[in-house]
């Protein structure tokens, strides 16, 4: 077992995820790895009618993984490969805790390791990801409004990135 030092490569930043008629609003760190470290406070827009969270290993277009939470109590892992014409729903599932979802913020985590992940929301573990499907060193970045049909635009701070 060897392990190495994760360094605070972006952060803290802030900012507003406007609502695109033809993309997904991100905020990208130009941080590319593979194994990495990231976390957001976002802030909900008014209404349940949202999502957001992060995008990872995403080196070139339409190759990527989605990691987020919608105001619908649910959580997404999505990924996408340069082929596909769609994303592929890699994991999603029912927030056991929402009382944390109609607060006005939620804080969200992610480590990312080989093919391994872990996402958090308010500190307490969502889910166990597996990422093997795309071991690409890529961009991190946050994203709101991926389903692109909600209204509202989250804004987030404290936008962090370590990589080892």
């Amino acid at each position: 077992f060897s392990g190495a030092r994760l360094t605070k490569r972006y952060g803290p930043a802030d900012g507003e995820l406007e609502k695109d008629s033809e993309f997904v609003p991100v905020h990208d760190s130009n941080i590319r790895a593979l194994d990495l470290v990231v976390e957001a406070e976002f802030i909900n827009p008014q209404g349940l009618d949202w999502d957001y969270g992060f995008i990872i290993r995403n080196p070139r277009s339409n190759r990527l993984e989605v990691i987020g939470i919608s105001g619908s109590q649910w959580w997404f892992h999505k990924t996408r490969d340069v082929e596909d014409d769609e994303y592929t729903a890699a994991a999603d599932g029912y927030l056991r805790n929402t009382q944390a979802l109609f607060s006005d913020r939620n804080h969200l985590a992610l480590i990312a390791f080989g093919d391994s992940g872990w996402f958090f929301l308010n500190d307490g573990l969502v889910a166990e990801l597996d990422l093997s499907h795309n071991m690409d060193s890529g961009d991190a970045s946050v994203m709101g409004d991926f389903f692109r049909s909600h209204e509202g635009s989250p804004e987030f701070k404290n936008f962090n990135v370590w990589t080892p």
